[in-house]
């Protein structure tokens, strides 16, 4: 068992002691060229399983081997190393799950604000000059257009995101001219430039938080360490007491490889046609309705 302590602690030793010699830039550079993101779902479930089981099964085979060997006197530290990493592994799951629920809720408060964000821009449309009423109306029913065509093509989002940009300029080309115009009913136009500052300031917001803002690729590699160390304990006290039940551990590898996925697709939200946990895009179908109507 000491020799077991020793191996990880010389492991979390060389790793720090890299980190601090300019590995770290190295590190980093790998990590930031994978992510979970570009993984499909099946391989994140199938390596996670097969990382449980092979895992378990070398922590239970260590110990056999060490028990031949006379070296084990009591389980003892075994289970104090079990429960340690276990409670690491435990606060570590917790966090990342507590991550994408908060931005997965946030996303949907996003899509409510924004569509009232377009709603009201399109109703104030027809507060300014009728020479320009038309053409912005236009252009708010292909940007809400645009949202819906989004829905069935999130591998699209690139070019839906550049889409949308350019419908807001035009949008915003016309508020410059009514800016520069010597109207009357300034304060009405007032209103409608806001509204279409919030719009795009909006599409900036539901970018940032769906697309950008991910759990780090560091705090996964870390996930997936604890769970490696946390297998091998727990299949190291399996051997210590020659309890090795493969019902057992393919249950624990289902277990984990399930809430692994569950975390990731909640991460990637809506992104991908892949996903599973999706936001609920009706509000802004039932605006393109509205709207179709008016």
């Amino acid at each position: 068992m000491k020799k077991y302590f020793t191996l990880c602690s010389m492991l979390f030793i060389g790793l720090f002691a890299y980190a601090n010699t300019g590995g770290s830039a190295r590190a980093n550079l790998l990590l930031s060229s994978f992510s979970m993101q570009t993984l499909p779902q099946w391989i994140t479930y199938v390596s996670t399983v097969f990382i449980v089981l092979i895992a378990l099964t070398v922590g239970y085979q260590l110990a056999v081997y060490l028990k031949k060997k006379n070296t084990i006197i009591d389980d003892g530290p075994a289970n104090t190393l079990v429960a340690a990493v276990m409670g690491l592994l435990a606060f570590i799951l917790a966090f990342a799950f507590s991550v994408t629920t908060n931005r997965f809720d946030t996303r949907k408060g996003l899509l409510l604000e924004e569509v009232n964000t377009i709603e009201t821009l399109y109703m104030r449309a027809d507060l300014i000059p009728e020479q320009y009423q038309a053409q912005v109306k236009k252009d708010i029913i292909d940007y809400v257009n645009a949202r819906v065509q989004l829905i069935h093509a999130p591998d699209s989002i690139e070019y839906y995101a550049q889409r949308s940009i350019e419908l807001q300029n035009d949008i915003w080309s016309v508020s410059k001219t009514l800016a520069n115009e010597d109207l009357q009913n300034a304060d009405i136009v007032s209103l409608f430039i806001g509204s279409v500052n919030d719009l795009i300031t909006m599409q900036n917001m539901r970018y940032t938080v769906g697309i950008m803002y991910r759990i780090p690729t560091a705090v996964w590699a870390l996930l997936y360490i604890l769970i490696l160390f946390s297998m091998l304990s727990m299949g190291y006290l399996f051997g210590l007491k020659k309890e090795r039940n493969w019902y057992m551990f393919i249950i624990l590898s289902i277990a984990f490889s399930a809430v692994i996925i569950l975390i990731a697709d909640l991460d990637k939200s809506g992104t991908s046609t892949t996903s599973i946990i999706k936001v609920s895009q009706q509000p802004m179908l039932d605006l393109q309705q509205r709207l179709l109507l008016r």
